[in-house]
C-alpha cells in the first residue's frame, strides 16, 4: 500500500480523488489539505509515498508547492491533477511521476500505480 496525500482546494474534486484512490486498494489516504501552505507544513511528518497536487490553488500554486517539496528533499512521488491542459508542458519539466486531467478516472489512478510500482521495483 502506498501512503498518499491529496492537496486540492475544491472539496468535491478532493472527495472524488479519495474515492478513486481507495477503490484501487493500493493507497491509504494519510492526509487531505485544501491549503497548500498547511500541506507543506505537515508533509515532512506524514512522509507520503505519493502526493496528488492541484495546480490552481490560492496562496500557492501547485508548481510552487512541488518546487518547495523538492527543495526540502521530501521523498514523495508527485502527481499533478488539473482540469487545464495548458499546464501539462510546464508540469512535465518538474520532477513528477505523472500529470492527470480532471475529473480523475479510475484508469488514471491505475496507470499512476503502475508507474510507481515500476519505479520502485
Amino acid at each position: 500500500m502506498y501512503k498518499a496525500i491529496i492537496i486540492e482546494d475544491e472539496y468535491p474534486t478532493m472527495e472524488l480523488m479519495k474515492f478513486m484512490l481507495e477503490r484501487s486498494e493500493k493507497y491509504t489516504i494519510i492526509g487531505t489539505f485544501s491549503n497548500p501552505l498547511e500541506a507543506l507544513e505537515y508533509i515532512g511528518q506524514l512522509s507520503p509515498d505519493v502526493t496528488f497536487i492541484d495546480i490552481e490553488m490560492p496562496k500557492m500554486n501547485g508548481f510552487e508547492l512541488a518546487k518547495q517539496i523538492r527543495n526540502q528533499n521530501f521523498m514523495t512521488e508527485i502527481v499533478f491533477a488539473t482540469a487545464y491542459k495548458k499546464y501539462e508542458q510546464e508540469a512535465k519539466k518538474l520532477d513528477i511521476i505523472d500529470f492527470i486531467h480532471k475529473p480523475v478516472t479510475f484508469n488514471a489512478i491505475l496507470n499512476i500505480t503502475k508507474m510507481i510500482d515500476m519505479k520502485r521495483s
